[in-house]
């Protein structure tokens, strides 16, 4: 987990043995909020989708892989069930990479 100062902590909690997408993607939202953008790729079950909806809720950007391109569509599909309207891309990974590409570009007044 990502506490203040952006530090890295373990949490000792047996449920996020399991989910642990979540409890990062929470803890981001919290400390570094619309600094954020959570991506959740291919994986099973929903680990990853109350999370980024906590990253959109703090003002950040949430990106999902296309369930249709995914491997394992579960994580995709939960997410984007979660999250709904909010999200700000469902693509395949070289349209997420593009759009962090896009996000993380440093503006030519600033170069």
């Amino acid at each position: 987990m990502v506490g203040p100062g952006l530090r890295t902590e373990l949490i000792e909690d047996h449920f996020y043995k399991g989910h642990s997408i979540d409890a990062l993607f929470n803890s981001l939202a919290l400390y570094a909020g619309r600094r954020t953008i959570g991506v959740v790729l291919s994986g099973l079950v929903k680990d990853g989708a109350v999370g980024l909806g906590a990253i959109k809720a703090a003002g950040g950007k949430a990106l999902i892989q296309s369930p249709q391109e995914a491997p394992y569509a579960e994580m995709p599909r939960a997410a984007a069930k979660l999250v709904g309207t909010k999200v700000d891309l469902i693509g395949t990974l070289d349209a997420l990479a593009a759009a962090i590409r896009g996000y993380v570009q440093i503006p030519s007044s600033r170069q």
